[in-house]
């Protein structure tokens, strides 16, 4: 494994507790540690402990278990837009042959790698110090901007929680959630809470509503390695997509596209996949891992693995003419793969990852608008196709209108850990490619193969107050 992006901490100045939570350089903290001699709920004492603590929770999504590649990778793995190639380091097998184990290690780091997210969230969520009262009107804005940053963080990470571990809303008899984590725990010890798992609806409500939190809080658009406005108007679209609530999934990602970054220019587009900075339509990114290019690049590119290609049905799938294809390189090397797949050169840039880009507040505009509005949709549809010189959808009419979107949403999104959840909101079945072969090449909807299975350790933690998810 790599070694984390960021070096410890060991400043004294601040008490214990925030040396250990906001640059710990634990490899592992699922490690149990004696808690922090500090009490938690004494740990921020002023704006710049509330900063510090901030940062560290950002710097937990760049975990490699978590939104550093797994959140990327398996997604599109499961589904039909990534395979292992038969030149291959092991990594992520089980996920490719659709065979994982209910303690798989992925699956428990993705589970707890979230929670600690989490925790590191209500650390300052929870914390009454510094008392806002006292505070100058200048500090108070302050201060609410990074509350309500904290809001959204806990929401995103819920949210990818519920993405993995449980079912879309309306699609499955698996009306399960997920533990909504409000309380204080030691980020270190970030399992250790006794929430249980809440219904679906519950879940959402609770994300909506902590999202919703962070809009009333945040009083300011900031750099794109901060969660905004815009950046939650856009998680809003993508909650209420998923929730069908079509027109408020509408409404919000519309404020997103009049407040955020214009959608990425042509002719930049693969500039923006390989610069340093080139920002443009990113809305959030975070810092990078370097697993996350081990995996999805050749050694000639920057990668050590270069594992993880992408299927040869979806270069094909587009136009000709279709800039994105220009982020495919075919895997000529490996030799023994049957069609030759291509590697994504998505991530060529080594500084930040790009995770909300403002294309997903057009695309998911666009669905809603399907079941709305079906002429916008096909119109909208066009006019987003054409900024990619991709197809003319213009002429798409009922269930065939809706295969191009998800189409598009799948030639816009590859690789970036959305196919999954599209195909499973749609309650569509899996159908990978013929690299395939060896593996499962179809999955029926509706199976357990659409959300993984909550860690057993969980479950034996809490004795037995935690339900495992059905098929499993």
């Amino acid at each position: 494994m790599t070694k984390p992006i960021f070096k410890c901490n060991r400043n004294t100045r601040v008490m214990a507790v925030l040396s250990l939570l906001i640059l710990s350089c634990n490899k592992d903290f699922l490690v149990d540690k004696p808690a922090a001699a500090t009490t938690l709920d004494h740990a921020i004492r002023d704006l710049s402990d509330m900063n510090r603590a901030l940062i560290g929770a950002y710097h937990t999504l760049s975990n490699t278990w978590t939104f550093g590649a797994r959140v990327e990778v398996l997604p599109d793995m499961i589904a039909d837009n990534m395979f292992i190639s038969s030149e291959n380091s092991g990594w992520f097998t089980p996920f490719y042959n659709l065979s994982w184990q209910t303690e798989d290690q992925d699956i428990k780091k993705l589970w707890s790698g979230l929670y600690y997210t989490i925790a590191q969230s209500n650390l300052i969520i929870t914390s009454k110090i510094p008392d806002r009262a006292s505070l100058s009107d200048a500090d108070k804005k302050v201060y609410d901007q990074y509350l309500g940053e904290a809001y959204a963080l806990r929401a995103m990470a819920h949210f990818t929680l519920v993405d993995f571990f449980a079912a879309s809303p309306h699609t499955s008899q698996n009306t399960l959630g997920i533990p909504y984590v409000t309380a204080l725990v030691d980020p270190e010890r970030a399992l250790d809470f006794e929430s249980p798992r809440l219904s679906l609806e519950e879940t959402y409500q609770h994300i909506e509503s902590d999202l919703n939190q962070a809009l009333k809080l945040m009083n300011r658009e900031v750099e794109v390695t901060h969660l905004s406005p815009v950046a939650v108007q856009l998680l809003l679209s993508r909650l209420y997509l998923y929730n069908r609530d079509w027109e408020k999934a509408i409404d919000a990602a519309s404020v997103a596209i009049d407040k955020g970054p214009k959608i990425l220019p042509l002719q930049y587009y693969k500039l923006y996949w390989g610069r340093e900075k080139f920002q443009f339509e990113t809305v959030f990114e975070i810092g990078y891992s370097t697993d996350l290019y081990a995996f999805l690049l050749p050694g000639k590119l920057g990668g050590a693995y270069g594992q993880n290609l992408a299927y040869d049905d979806l270069f094909q799938a587009m136009v000709a003419a279709d800039v994105r294809r220009g982020l495919f390189v075919k895997a000529e090397e490996r030799s023994r793969d049957d069609p030759r797949g291509y590697y994504v050169t998505k991530f060529l840039q080594f500084t930040n990852l790009k995770l909300l880009r403002i294309s997903e507040a057009y695309l998911n505009k666009i669905e809603a608008e399907y079941h709305t509005d079906p002429a916008a949709a096909a119109k909208d549809l066009t006019g987003f196709a054409a900024e990619r010189d991709g197809a003319d959808y213009s002429a798409d009419t009922g269930d065939h209108l809706l295969t191009d979107i998800l189409k598009e949403r799948r030639f816009e999104f590859f690789f970036e850990g959305h196919r999954l959840f599209d195909l499973r909101r749609n309650e569509l079945d899996i159908k990978r490619g013929a690299n395939a072969t060896g593996s499962i090449q179809t999955v029926s909807f509706p199976s357990p193969k659409y959300y993984l299975p909550i860690p057993v350790s969980q479950i034996k933690a809490m004795g037995g107050k935690m339900t495992q998810n059905p098929g499993y």
